[in-house]
C-alpha cells in the first residue's frame, strides 16, 4: 500500500534538535509534507484534533507529568495518527495501554531508520480505517511497531510476521497483536498489562 503524496504534521517537540530535522526525518518517505505546525503546550492539542486537517501528529517531550498523560489519553484523535516519544524509564503504562485511542508509545532511544518505519506504519494504516475496526487496526499497528523496536523488521515484515503467527496460532491478527503486545510490554517492565 501507498502512503498520502501530502501530508499534513504536527509536531510537539522541546528538543530544538528534532524540530531542526524533521524535514530530513520525511525525505526518506518520498511524501510532501504539506504543512509542519509546530506547538509547545499539550492543551493546544485539542486544537489540532479539531481542524481535522493533519495526518500525523508527533509528541517528543523531554518529560511528561501525570496530568498530562491523562489528558492525551482522554482525547478521541479519529483518523489522526499520534505518535508519542518517552524516555526509556518511562513507566505510566497509561499511555501504553491507550493504543486503542490511537496513541503509539514508542520509548528513546529510537534510530531514524525505526522511527521512519514507525511513520510508515501510522500513515499506512489511515488508509484502512473506519468506525467499524478502528481499534482492531489500532492494536496491530502497535503490535508492528513493537516488532519493528524489538525484532528491528521494517513495516512490511512486522506486518508478514504478524501474519505468519496468527496462522500458526490460529487466531486471527488482532488477538495474535494482542498477544505480542502483552509479551513485549510485560517484559520490558514486568507489569501486568491486561487487555
Amino acid at each position: 500500500m501507498e502512503l498520502k503524496s501530502k501530508i499534513n504534521i504536527a509536531v510537539l517537540s522541546d528538543f530544538l534538535n528534532f524540530n531542526n530535522n524533521i524535514d530530513k526525518l520525511f525525505s526518506t518517505l518520498k511524501v510532501k509534507i504539506v504543512c509542519y505546525t509546530f506547538v509547545d503546550k499539550l492543551d493546544q492539542i485539542k486544537n489540532i484534533i479539531d481542524s481535522n486537517k493533519y495526518d500525523l501528529l508527533i509528541i517528543n517531550k523531554s518529560s511528561y507529568s501525570v496530568e498530562e498523560i491523562e489528558t492525551l489519553s482522554k482525547y478521541d484523535y479519529g483518523l489522526l495518527g499520534v505518535i508519542v516519544i518517552v524516555d526509556a524509564y518511562f513507566k505510566y503504562d497509561l499511555l501504553f495501554k491507550n493504543v486503542i485511542n490511537g496513541i503509539i508509545t514508542v520509548r528513546r532511544p529510537v534510530t531514524v531508520n525505526k522511527f521512519i518505519e514507525i511513520v510508515k506504519v501510522t500513515l499506512l494504516s489511515q488508509k484502512k480505517k473506519n468506525k467499524d475496526n478502528m481499534e482492531e487496526i489500532r492494536i496491530i499497528d502497535f503490535a508492528k511497531v513493537l516488532l519493528i523496536i524489538n525484532k528491528k523488521l521494517n513495516e512490511d515484515d512486522a506486518h508478514k510476521y504478524l501474519e505468519r503467527y496468527s496462522m500458526e496460532l490460529r487466531i486471527n491478527l488482532c488477538k495474535a497483536s494482542k498477544n505480542i503486545i502483552s509479551y513485549y510490554l510485560k517484559e520490558m517492565e514486568n507489569i501486568k498489562y491486561e487487555y
